[in-house]
């Protein structure tokens, strides 16, 4: 297969050692210069994360990839789109969720608790990295506040999981959480907006 970085083509074994080499090409690339690794481009489609899962179970078949890169401003902006385009999706499941919570037909064990959880992580992932970079948008702080606050909710919930209180858990999700999250979207919304950045404009 062949592996594009920087208008330079390596060419590897369908084999995933060559994970590893390439993402040693990507950080020798990255040393002292001034934009930042997006993504792979695996045969025309975007790898973002879990880039070992995703090569393990295709690698036979992939023929071409390219390491993506990003200046700051647009790295920022793009994490933003991404996380804004899953709070989109996870909102209304969410309301779904909190639903059958106080029905009964789920409980705080369910599968969708985990799945909450781990997207909460990701959105302060992408806070994190990007708080991280010397470039900021206007009404960063803000934002960085937003998912602070949302941290700290999900801290204080862990009396609820010990006690496996379901309803509890779901009053969280609903006067808590979601509030927070539908902040979060906004501000996402506002810096994307202010930046010029919608639909591909500048």
């Amino acid at each position: 297969m062949k592996f594009v970085i920087q208008r330079k083509v390596y060419e590897f074994n369908n084999k995933s050692e060559a994970l590893q080499s390439m993402t040693d090409l990507v950080n020798n690339e990255l040393k002292n210069k001034d934009y930042y690794f997006s993504h792979f481009n695996v045969d025309n489609t975007s790898v973002f994360d879990s880039y070992e899962q995703y090569f393990e179970e295709n690698f036979q078949s992939v023929e071409r990839v390219e390491a993506v890169f990003k200046t700051a401003s647009e790295f920022v902006i793009e994490s933003l789109h991404s996380m804004e385009s899953y709070l989109e999706r996870l909102l209304p499941e969410i309301k779904i969720f909190v639903g059958e919570l106080y029905s009964s037909e789920a409980d705080i064990g369910s599968n969708k608790t985990l799945q909450l959880l781990e997207g909460i992580q990701w959105i302060h992932r992408v806070i994190k990295n990007t708080d991280q970079l010397e470039v900021r948008p206007k009404d960063w702080n803000n934002l960085l506040i937003s998912v602070t606050s949302l941290e700290m909710v999900v801290k204080d919930m862990e009396e609820v999981f010990e006690n496996q209180d379901t309803i509890v858990f779901a009053d969280l999700l609903q006067y808590e959480i979601e509030p927070l999250l539908i902040d979060i979207k906004k501000q996402a919304a506002t810096i994307i907006n202010e930046a010029g950045a919608r639909n591909g404009t500048n």
